[in-house]
């Protein structure tokens, strides 16, 4: 595994189909095109039924890859993106008889009103609905303006064996998880205080009310 020196270096590299390892905005993550899913699922040593979530560079390419936003779906995403929150949504194309109606009026950001949290913790992706989507935009403007480069959403995972604790920093990955990666990034103006510390909230927007699936840090 080699240490990159710049963006534009993440960029080719992920053009060429490798996948490294690098901050977003939480904590450290594993990345790749959606063609290396494959790769990330054996350095994880993850199920393949597993699924990854996508990081967009905006709101408009996260529209783009899922069904028309009800008012409710709208203003969550507006309120906490671009930010550290994982939102599920319908994927395109979206099956007619998994519709859902909403007012927009069932939801109270402030008092978190209109959310069912889980019975217990921690849940995950696995817990998404068949025919749905895992997306984040990330807040740091470097992995953003990657992501426009690409003209590509990003895979993304935390970086850790799957069902070992997730890495603060890349010397807490396994020697066994960095054997199958190619690179890693340290963006110069990374510092700890950059990351939230922990995964990001997942909140399963395709339900009414929504539904936290995994809590965490909303900012």
């Amino acid at each position: 595994m080699r240490n990159l020196i710049t963006p534009d270096d993440v960029i080719s590299a992920l053009q060429n189909g490798e996948i490294g390892l690098f901050p977003c905005d939480t904590i450290w993550g594993l990345v790749g095109l959606p063609s290396t899913a494959k790769r990330l699922h054996i350095a994880k040593n993850r199920p393949a039924e597993q699924a990854f979530l996508f990081l967009m560079s905006s709101l408009e390419m996260a529209q783009a890859h899922t069904q028309p936003w009800t008012p409710t779906q709208s203003a969550w995403l507006h309120q906490f993106w671009p930010g550290p929150i994982t939102a599920i949504l319908h994927k395109a194309p979206f099956p007619a008889h998994q519709a859902m109606r909403s007012t927009g009026a069932d939801v109270e950001f402030l008092g978190r009103r209109g959310l069912v949290l889980p019975n217990e913790e921690p849940q995950n992706l696995a817990d998404a609905p068949v025919g749905s989507i895992a997306l984040r935009v990330p807040r740091a403007t470097w992995l953003t303006d990657v992501l426009k480069s690409l003209n590509s959403p990003l895979l993304s995972t935390s970086a850790n064996l799957s069902g070992h604790s997730f890495a603060t920093t890349p010397e807490h990955c396994s020697a066994e998880l960095l054997a199958h990666l190619d690179f890693c990034y340290t963006p110069p103006e990374w510092t700890p205080q950059n990351l939230t510390g922990s995964p990001s909230p997942i909140i399963d927007l395709t339900l009414t009310p929504p539904r936290i699936l995994r809590s965490g840090r909303f900012a």
